[in-house]
């Protein structure tokens, strides 16, 4: 009894730090869609049309140094992108996930002074995209931030 009562808590443990260790990522400020930003997206499939405004208006909010801001939208349009789509244009091949919303967070996170979070969407980039040099840029200046 007495050793399964430990093996118990020896888990529970393991799970509670594993679970600390995760860096709470801040969700950012809400914004709102206006319909420009909607005409904005009009060229991309019905299917990628709100995940693109999103990202189109998160990176004119980080261009514009309201990283917060553009946090909150990076945020509504990674997870508004379709894993898959029906009519997937054949010039360009659709990824089920959103690689470039990926890049550009990690960015963001690096310019906010995130690197443990910049490195997390460098690493998600890099998974399609391995020796990416924007990739292998920002990861190289997140792990000097780290060890400073």
């Amino acid at each position: 009894m007495k050793k399964q009562l430990c093996l118990f808590l020896a888990i529970a443990a393991f799970v509670f730090m594993a679970g600390c260790s995760e860096i709470k990522e801040p969700e950012g400020t809400p914004v709102s869609l206006t319909q420009e930003d909607l005409d904005q997206a009009s060229f991309s499939s019905e299917e990628l049309r709100l995940s693109i405004a999103w990202f189109t208006k998160a990176n004119e909010l980080a261009t514009n140094g309201l990283y917060r801001e553009a946090l909150y939208c990076y945020h509504q349009s990674i997870e508004l992108w379709p894993e898959k789509i029906e009519k997937e244009n054949p010039r360009i091949k659709h990824l089920p996930e959103p690689t470039s919303q990926y890049l550009k967070l990690a960015e963001l996170y690096l310019e906010m002074k995130e690197p443990e979070l910049a490195l997390k969407y460098y690493k998600k980039f890099s998974n399609y995209f391995p020796g990416h040099p924007l990739a292998g840029k920002g990861i190289a200046q997140a792990k000097a931030m780290l060890k400073k």
